[in-house]
């Protein structure tokens, strides 16, 4: 996997600095923006504790409160169409 991991890096535009760490902070950035469990990318990054990946990477999960109202409204919606 490393080496898939080096030939990517070598064969791609990246700048010749780029480090490992580089490409895993902007993995997990990534995901976390995207809206990735941070549970999931905790584990996919080996932090021994969620605590860790709340502390570094926090700032970056979407805000939820939308996607809890929406959830809601699409589960409990059709029971607030009283007549």
């Amino acid at each position: 996997m490393v080496a898939d991991l080096i030939y990517a890096v070598e064969r791609s535009v990246l700048m010749p600095d780029t480090t490992y760490h580089d490409l895993r902070h902007t993995f997990a950035s990534t995901a976390l923006a995207s809206g990735v469990p941070i549970s999931e990318v905790s584990k996919w990054l080996g932090h021994e504790s969620i605590t860790t990946t709340v502390d570094l990477y926090g700032h970056l999960v979407p805000e939820a409160s939308a996607r809890a109202r929406e959830a809601l409204d699409r589960a409990f919606g059709s029971s607030l169409d009283v007549p």
